[in-house]
């Protein structure tokens, strides 16, 4: 939804080169959000219960089928730059499957939902997705932020 303003934000305006592709991406990742917070929430729980191993094992899962994944969607399928974050979001999902069944097995959280608890859990977490998005943005501008300084006191010296 606000792929548009984050990009102006970056200094990315829409008459840049860089600008469709970089829409693309952002449009193609927003797809992981889901997935990359209950993989930060279970992750967190592992380390809450002293176990380290479990989700090491899960993102060496994810980072094997994510450089699969961007092999297949950027050389085969022609994705482009949106096949990167295609890709990701595809691993991400994969290798969540596992750490929740694990997780499930240790502290069961399987639970019989009716309408108005899933309302409950389903409030609780667009908000803790509004936090992820608001942190995501910070990153987001501070990275861009130094990323520009950086450029501009690289180009006032003489360097190109």
């Amino acid at each position: 939804v606000g792929a548009r303003r984050i990009l102006d934000a970056a200094g990315i305006h829409s008459s840049a080169d860089m600008y469709t592709p970089a829409m693309s991406f952002m449009r193609a990742r927003a797809l992981s959000s889901p997935t990359s917070t209950l993989w930060l929430v279970a992750t967190n729980v592992f380390r809450g219960l002293g176990d380290a191993t479990t989700p090491m094992f899960c993102a060496i899962l994810l980072n094997i089928v994510n450089m699969i994944g961007d092999y297949v969607l950027i050389e085969k399928v022609k994705v482009g730059i949106a096949g990167t974050a295609l890709g990701t979001t595809i691993a991400q999902f994969v290798a969540l499957i596992p750490l929740l069944v694990v997780l499930n097995q240790k502290v069961p959280f399987w639970m019989n939902v009716n309408l108005k608890s899933f309302r409950r859990y389903l409030a609780r977490y667009g908000k803790a997705g509004i936090y992820l998005i608001g942190r995501s943005i910070a990153r987001i501008a501070a990275v861009s932020y130094i990323s520009r300084r950086s450029v501009s006191k690289y180009r006032t010296q003489g360097r190109t």
